[in-house]
């Protein structure tokens, strides 16, 4: 059979290309667009809306708290802020206490550790925050050293010592007396009122 066509064999094998019309876009596809925006829409906006919720649910428990039947609740939580206040001053109270006192047993302890050896101590008298401690000493400048191991410590402040020799009985020692203000250095040893 004889070929028809009087185009050469190459150029019928290519073929001319034909041109594609552009279909519109399924329905499909533009329902699921649709929605998908609509979702991302509403999921913007839905804490705006639980927010807007929330505030009108609150203010109605409010408006519902001011009605006359929490008269009592209201009392009563008025009557704890007071208490609770008094006890706020109690407290306040305590911990100044416990700033400003000091412990005998602490007292004597560093009496204890400042005095040299051959020092003894007679008495002692507390007070506030004065201490007087009185006994007898080989020689002056044991007292002396008591005095200075005292003055040495963050608590002690203002030492005054006073002493003297027993011309009656000579071997008796130096008696003396300290008196010292217990508190911090510099001034802190005033107790607030």
């Amino acid at each position: 059979m004889k070929d028809i066509n009087l185009l050469p064999e190459e150029i019928r094998e290519t073929g001319v290309k034909e041109e594609k019309i552009k279909q519109p876009m399924p329905v499909k596809t533009i329902v699921i667009s649709a929605v998908v925006f609509l979702v991302l829409v509403f999921i913007m906006f839905i804490p705006t809306i639980y927010l807007t919720i929330t505030n009108h649910k609150v203010t109605s428990l409010q408006d519902e708290l001011k009605s006359s039947k929490y008269v009592q609740v209201r009392s009563l939580d008025s009557q704890l802020s007071a208490v609770d206040n008094i006890l706020n001053n109690q407290n306040d109270v305590i911990k100044t206490v416990d700033k400003y006192s000091f412990s005998v047993v602490a007292i004597l302890q560093m009496v204890k550790q400042a005095a040299p050896e051959g020092c003894i101590v007679d008495s002692m008298d507390y007070g506030s925050n004065k201490f007087e401690l009185s006994g007898k000493a080989q020689n002056r400048q044991q007292a002396a050293q008591l005095m200075m191991n005292l003055d040495r410590l963050d608590n002690v402040t203002s030492i005054d010592l006073n002493g003297s020799y027993n011309m009656v009985q000579p071997d008796s020692g130096y008696q003396f007396k300290l008196t010292f203000l217990i508190g911090g250095k510099g001034g802190n040893t005033n107790v607030p009122k």
